[in-house]
């Protein structure tokens, strides 16, 4: 017996087309020279849901060339996190944006960028998707955090996704048990 997957609302898919700038994450080609897709970042054979935390903006092409193949684990972490700061940015998520700023940092960080790519690549996030009244003040604590990131152990409790935040830190950890950033500092 064959069990099909659960579809992907048109919402749903308008909503991470939006909050992806319409623009495909694995190459950055926009339409109209390309047709978009959703793309499961964990593969539905793999267990992965249909929410937007999994889901991301893909060209036709990147998506059937990934076709069911697990992505690194690390550009798992780093595409999911980047979601989240995305949607912590258009939603006005005053208490998680600092802190999944963080943590996409830090996987920044474990993929090997130096200070000065992570702090373009914060800034362009913040540029990109905060309204115009947020956009000074985030971009302001910007070279904070980032000195806090290579300097501070352990991570200052300003950074730690607090518990009433719309996107709880089990939402985003690619379905698996994984120790939050602060907690994998503190263990080392």
């Amino acid at each position: 017996m064959i069990i099909g997957r659960e579809p992907i609302s048109k919402r749903l898919r308008f909503e991470v087309f939006k909050r992806d700038r319409f623009t495909c994450q694995y190459c950055g080609r926009k339409p109209p020279d390309v047709v978009l897709h959703c793309d499961h970042l964990t593969p539905v054979s793999a267990n992965g849901s249909t929410d937007s935390f999994n889901l991301i903006t893909s060209c036709e092409d990147c998506n059937l060339g990934k076709s069911a193949n697990e992505l690194p684990h690390l550009t798992k972490r780093i595409l999911h996190t980047t979601s989240c700061v995305r949607s912590c940015l258009t939603e006005d998520d005053d208490h998680a944006i600092l802190p999944f700023m963080f943590y996409l940092a830090y996987w920044l960080v474990d993929a090997g960028l130096s200070q000065q790519q992570i702090m373009k690549k914060l800034v362009r996030e913040v540029q990109s998707y905060a309204s115009e009244q947020r956009r000074m003040e985030l971009l302001a604590n910007i070279p904070e955090l980032i000195r806090e990131l290579f300097t501070a152990t352990p991570t200052p409790e300003k950074y730690i996704i607090p518990p009433d935040s719309f996107i709880h830190y089990g939402t985003w950890a690619l379905g698996e048990k994984h120790q939050q950033p602060h907690q994998q500092v503190l263990a080392q």
